[in-house]
């Protein structure tokens, strides 16, 4: 529908709501004081309806005039826009491009993909593991033991810890399939040990996943450096199994100087020592001589002194409460263990 069309329509509408009121609402208007002014009072109805007319086509051109004018400059300042947005985009292109590099935000959507939940999973564990050991650490309370470890000594946690190093990920995966099984199944065993083993063969299978998928990684890498430089299929093949067995000697190397800084201390015998150390060192079958003696003497006498106020209270301090059904020293007797 045009404009004339519509401005008919609704001058035919106001015509038929105010036929009662205005008799002559059809008639055309005449302003006879602005006629005099223009000196345009002499002029006959049919003329003064042609300017008005005239002046109502006029009307309408500037109207379409203005709203043409109108969508023009919207048109131009959604082109502006757009063109500033593909420049900018464009500006970002070549910058990334140029590093070699993906955003930040696009490797983070692409790790945060539901195919690498495992590998969060993975992170997660370690975190926690990692947490765990430094709220120990920072305890500074050395007679603290963990609930995971309660009832292990340390001799057994460090059997288990050298056992699971040393697997794959594939062993580590068939190994607490199996203990699952013998927790849920078996009913003498000693439940304390293997759940702590459990729980660091989690660990430990989340660390070696996180390694097989690094090492993975590294490999894609070194493929696409290697394509990207054209080189060809036989050298590269050659180059790559050099540059893997070079990453993982000096990986050993520095996991060979971390765990010979940061665990057990090498074993050193005492006659290397001077001989003023060797004084103050203490024979472990002397120690164990002295302390029988002691205890020996502590039983023949009844009675045990000491400076350290009542810290034997609790324990057997007769001879004859020593019987094997003694509810007090039940938790003394020795268990046999099932070790890995």
């Amino acid at each position: 529908m045009s404009l004339d069309d519509s401005f008919q329509i609704k001058l035919d509408m106001a015509k038929r709501n105010h036929a009662d009121l205005d008799e002559k609402l059809g008639e055309l208007f005449i302003w006879k004081e602005q006629l005099k002014k223009k000196v345009l009072e002499n002029l006959s109805s049919e003329q003064l309806k042609a300017i008005t007319m005239q002046k109502i086509e006029q009307n309408k051109f500037e109207y379409e005039k203005l709203k043409r004018q109108k969508l023009e400059r919207e048109r131009q300042q959604e082109q502006i826009k757009n063109e500033k947005d593909m420049l900018k985009r464009h500006k970002e292109v070549e910058q990334y491009h140029q590093w070699k590099k993906t955003r930040r935000v696009e490797k983070l959507h692409k790790n945060l993909h539901y195919f690498d939940e495992q590998y969060w999973r993975d992170i997660q564990t370690i975190t926690k593991d990692e947490i765990t050991k430094l709220k120990q650490c920072l305890s500074n309370n050395d007679h603290q033991i963990n609930n995971r470890s309660e009832g292990i000594d340390s001799a057994t946690m460090i059997n288990v810890i050298e056992t699971l190093k040393h697997k794959t990920t594939q062993q580590l995966e068939e190994l607490e399939q199996s203990i699952r099984k013998k927790i849920e199944n078996e009913k003498t065993i000693n439940i304390s040990y293997w759940e702590f083993s459990l729980s660091q063969l989690v660990i430990y299978s989340a660390r070696s996943r996180l390694h097989d998928r690094h090492k993975l990684q590294l490999k894609r890498k070194l493929q696409q450096i290697k394509q990207e430089q054209n080189i060809s299929s036989n050298h590269q093949s050659t180059n790559k199994e050099s540059e893997m067995k070079s990453f993982e000697d000096s990986e050993n190397e520095c996991l060979y100087a971390y765990e010979q800084a940061h665990y057990s201390p090498i074993l050193t015998h005492i006659n290397e020592f001077d001989i003023e150390i060797q004084k103050m060192c203490v024979d472990d079958m002397d120690d164990v001589e002295k302390l029988k003696q002691q205890r020996q003497s502590v039983m023949k006498s009844k009675s045990m002194q000491t400076n350290i106020g009542n810290i034997s209270q609790g324990f057997v301090q007769n001879p004859n409460d020593l019987e094997a059904g003694s509810d007090t020293i039940i938790d003394t007797v020795p268990v046999d263990m099932q070790y890995l």
